[in-house]
């Protein structure tokens, strides 16, 4: 397995990757800067951890020919196995954004609410 491909399971198993391009669409839609974003993710608000997840599944979405909406992510995650799962994925993938140390398999250690 590559450790640098999170991986989160949804309705299909979809790569989550906050890329130059995730990153910039983030910011746009939000009005923040990464730094702002970074100091108040709270993954227990609904609309900001769908808005991450939409931003993050961009790569994914353009690699396979689909053309994703933010519209689409609420069903998308209700496809999840659990809500830790989408936490733990999201707070990988934004870590491996920005080159700190990830665990990608097994038991997450990272409280939930928390980005790490």
């Amino acid at each position: 397995m590559n450790n640098d491909i999170v991986i989160i399971q949804l309705d299909r198993d979809r790569q989550i990757k906050f890329t130059h391009t995730a990153q910039k669409t983030l910011c746009a839609i939000t009005g923040k800067t990464i730094e702002e974003i970074d100091q108040g993710i709270d993954l227990s608000d609904f609309e900001q951890l769908e808005l991450l997840v939409y931003c993050g599944l961009l790569y994914d979405a353009g690699k396979h020919g689909e053309a994703l909406t933010r519209e689409q992510i609420p069903a998308l995650l209700d496809e999840a196995p659990s809500q830790a799962h989408v936490w733990e994925k999201v707070v990988s993938a934004w870590r491996m954004a920005f080159g700190a140390p990830v665990q990608t398999e097994g038991n997450s250690t990272i409280p939930a609410g928390e980005p790490g």
